[in-house]
């Protein structure tokens, strides 16, 4: 079977937050509103050094084409007001478009906009080649940007000089109504997952997962989906699915459903140089290199994050913590008749057998005194199951009474002797079967991480 997470964030209103941010750069970088008329009075003072002001304007003039011949700056800009407004609008249209980008960028990187799978077998069979195939209904693909886009270079302002840059002169044809066009064409797919292939398909997003071996017991998570409900929050999202295996036949198939939430994805960052992502979920700062910052090639990113992904793989575990889960295996199996099938198959809460259940208190009697791994992953784990394998066994003791008819046999008090009556005697099968899942759960758990820490 496969299980997931409950809930995913919605996407957030980016479009208000690019809207705003646009309406302040037109304001910032609009023509100025024109002069009003002059009065009679200053039109009167004006004559009377219009011969002062038309000699300052020949020397300015002069001036500005001596400096323009000898390549020292341009010439005033010359475009009319249609003009400028022309080249100010497509700049704002490519700043919409990276603004956008900015977005798809923070967005691939909000653990919120993940979709956690795992596949589960609760069998006693091992199952070959397990090939899962998930559909997220009325989802898209969060397409990756592998670096921070950046806003294009402002046009020019109305009426302004300005230097000649000879550099720009010999690369002018990356240049178009005064802003670069370097940003463009960052938004791309990321490199595929060797486990997973992904791909929208109408409304929805099919996940295709490499086949696996799934022994009995396991929990396998599955590589993370990054995806995006479609619509507001508060929906359901629905995820349906179909598994087949090599020595299996026919398929197993069903529902999930999660629900969405409204997104605390922070937009502050859009229109910034550098985002300096801050993670809303831990408050933790996320380092991200600018792409100044960054002087790697794009093999050399791609060979320093696969000698990270190395590193991280490597974990080698002690081998007092390798012959500890091994002895924790030897007396509290998953396989086979053991314990852990019973509670999850055949404990219903109302009788069982001393027999049953004594793996449980012989595991607290020979675990109950230094028996810790020194690994904190594993260590945590355990702590849980204990924890668990605490709270259930005295669920034993208070809620349970030997028969008379047979001391090796225990039942659920009866109501007649709770004070309750029946509605008590019935919460008290629920709390029964309830702690009898926490454990398999918390055991399952144990379990996963240290085959995952290699023990």
């Amino acid at each position: 079977m496969l299980v997931g997470e409950t809930e995913i964030e919605a996407a957030p209103s980016a479009e208000d937050e690019i809207d705003r941010w646009l309406a302040t750069e037109r304001s910032r970088l609009a023509r100025p509103a024109p002069e009003p008329p002059r009065s009679d009075i200053d039109a009167e003072i004006i004559a009377n050094f219009q011969d002062l002001f038309r000699l300052q304007q020949a020397a300015v003039d002069a001036f500005t084409l001596f400096s323009a011949r000898s390549g020292l700056i341009e010439a005033e800009d010359q475009r009319t007001e249609e003009e400028f407004d022309s080249d100010l609008e497509g700049y704002l249209a490519h700043c919409r478009d990276v603004l956008q980008q900015q977005t798809a960028y923070l967005l691939c990187r909000h653990p919120a906009n993940t979709v956690n799978l795992s596949l589960v077998n609760n069998t006693e069979t091992v199952f070959r080649d397990v090939k899962v195939v998930a559909t997220i209904c009325a989802a898209e693909v969060l397409e990756h940007v592998e670096q921070w886009p950046k806003i294009p270079s402002e046009p020019r302002p109305w009426r302004s000089r300005r230097a000649i840059d000879w550099q720009a002169n010999l690369t002018a044809g990356s240049m178009y109504h005064g802003f670069g066009l370097g940003t463009l064409g960052l938004v791309r797919r990321a490199r595929p997952l060797a486990e997973v292939e992904i791909e929208a398909i109408g409304d929805n997003v099919e996940a295709v997962f490499d086949p696996v071996d799934l022994r009995p017991g396991d929990q396998l998570p599955l590589p993370d989906l990054r995806v995006l409900p479609r619509g507001a929050d508060g929906h359901a999202l629905r995820i349906t699915w179909k598994a087949t295996a090599l020595n299996a036949d026919g398929r197993n198939q069903g529902t999930l459903s999660v629900m969405t939430t409204a997104s605390k994805l922070s937009l502050a960052a859009l229109g910034e140089s550098d985002p300096g992502v801050i993670d809303p979920l831990d408050g933790a700062q996320t380092a991200v290199q600018s792409e100044l910052a960054d002087t790697r090639t794009a093999a050399e990113r791609e060979r320093d994050a696969l000698r990270a992904d190395l590193a991280a793989a490597k974990h080698v575990p002690t081998e007092r913590d390798i012959r500890l889960f091994k002895q924790f295996e030897s007396d509290f199996p998953a396989a086979g008749d053991g314990v852990v099938r019973y509670l999850r198959n055949n404990f219903f809460g109302k009788q069982w057998t001393v027999k049953s259940l004594e793996t449980l208190d012989d595991l607290q009697e020979t675990w109950s005194y230094g028996r810790t791994f020194d690994d904190p992953a594993v260590e945590a784990a355990r702590v849980l199951f204990w924890t668990r394998l605490d709270e259930f066994t005295t669920l034993l003791g208070n809620e349970g009474e030997v028969t008379d008819a047979n001391p090796n046999v225990v039942r659920l008090i009866e109501s007649r002797n709770r004070p309750g009556g029946q509605e008590e005697w019935e919460a008290a099968r629920t709390r029964m079967r309830a702690g009898a899942a926490a454990l398999v759960t918390a055991h399952e758990e144990l379990v996963r991480v240290a085959r995952k820490r290699h023990l």
